[in-house]
């Protein structure tokens, strides 16, 4: 567990984002993969995009108001089954078990699943798992 005055001496930065794919999208959802990599989807899109911070992090913070960098590639071949607008006129919320990651999209009202170990997007309108919104 983190040190509270360890906690207490961190900083924002912002960083600008290196992807025109990315930049023209809105209302992304992310889950954190490895210890260094996000993983972002949607933005009323199908793209999904990798964001290695490791990299963008071991590099000298610039003093502001210039930003650094943020390297996000977008992952191809790796295509949500449908464009998805997540964190949009509601809350949102990803989980991992086991193999696969599980995404509401409220405003779409679909469920999406990834599969860690194959590198597919699966889904299924939430009508068809008898959710209701």
């Amino acid at each position: 567990m983190p040190n509270l005055k360890d906690l207490r001496a961190l900083k924002w930065t912002t960083l600008a984002v290196s992807n025109g794919d990315i930049a023209s999208g809105f209302a992304f959802g992310s889950v954190l993969l490895t210890q260094n990599e996000l993983l972002l989807f949607g933005g009323n899109k199908t793209n999904t995009y990798l964001f290695d911070f490791a990299n963008t992090l071991a590099k000298k913070p610039t003093p502001v108001p210039q930003s650094g960098i943020a390297k996000v590639t977008t992952v191809r071949g790796i295509d949500l089954c449908t464009p998805a607008v997540f964190c949009y006129q509601s809350d949102y919320v990803a989980r991992l078990f086991g193999n696969y990651l599980y995404a509401i999209d409220s405003f779409h009202q679909n469920l999406h699943v990834y599969s860690l170990k194959d590198r597919i997007w699966n889904y299924s309108p939430l009508r068809d798992l008898g959710v209701t919104i």
